[in-house]
């Protein structure tokens, strides 16, 4: 799936259930952090964390349980290439898709 991102913003959700392993959301923030602006947002409702966003095409895309080390390459690595590989197609989460609260 070939995709261009078009800004290297990478919003994180810090909802209860998102950060509830705080390893986990660290390790998350770390691995992007070296390729994007990382922001902290409030509560996205998605609730499947860790829960990530960011622009692919031009369109905010949010990502659900981001949180094995292939889905956080797979991330990394959309956002160096800005293809999306099989790890994270699997965690779009498409009713979100375009909207930040």
């Amino acid at each position: 799936m070939g995709t261009k991102v078009s800004q290297h913003c990478v919003f994180l959700c810090t909802g209860s259930d998102c950060i509830k392993n705080k390893k986990r959301f660290k390790t998350l923030k770390q691995t992007i952090s070296s390729e994007a602006n990382v922001q902290t947002v409030k509560c996205q409702k998605i609730c499947h964390g860790p829960v990530a966003g960011t622009f692919v095409d031009g369109k905010l895309t949010w990502f659900e349980k981001v949180d094995s080390a292939k889905q956080r390459e797979a991330l990394l690595h959309l956002l160096q290439t800005g293809r999306i590989t099989k790890p994270l197609t699997k965690r779009v989460y498409k009713k979100r898709s375009g909207k930040l609260r």
